[in-house]
């Protein structure tokens, strides 16, 4: 995929998110950046990150926020450590456990200018399974 198609302005816009395959696209791209719209303010790091996350304001095109809490991203998936076992990523080339920790990937950012794991302790620690994705 083109760096072109992986910014929100262009995967976002009204026009292509009129599929659902645009919109699954769009909300790909957003998960990026899922901290910017969370709505607990435990797990939210738009205060913090402003300038990142206005970086992809188009996001907001997808409505209210899909990126809540860690409690309900549990239920969708209740055992991320398996998920994201060598074991899981093989099942399925880590694309569940990619889906899951994308939002909190602030929490392993190498540049420490977006990495919120200090800010977000406790809510960074319940991802802590995801490390395996960012370990490079």
């Amino acid at each position: 995929m083109e760096k072109q198609d992986r910014t929100p302005g262009i995967a976002c816009s009204k026009d292509a998110i009129a599929t659902s395959d645009g919109r699954a696209k769009c909300k790909e791209i957003c998960d990026e950046r899922g901290c910017c719209w969370v709505q607990s303010a435990q797990g939210n790091c738009y205060e913090k990150y402003s300038q990142w996350c206005d970086e992809y304001k188009q996001c907001l095109i997808l409505g209210a926020p899909t990126n809540h809490p860690q409690k309900e991203d549990e239920e969708d998936h209740p055992d991320l450590t398996e998920i994201c076992s060598a074991s899981g990523i093989e099942k399925d080339s880590g694309q569940g456990c990619k889906v899951k920790c994308k939002p909190r990937s602030c929490c392993f950012a190498k540049d420490m200018k977006f990495n919120c794991r200090e800010e977000m302790a406790s809510v960074c620690k319940e991802y802590d399974a995801c490390k395996t994705l960012f370990d490079s």
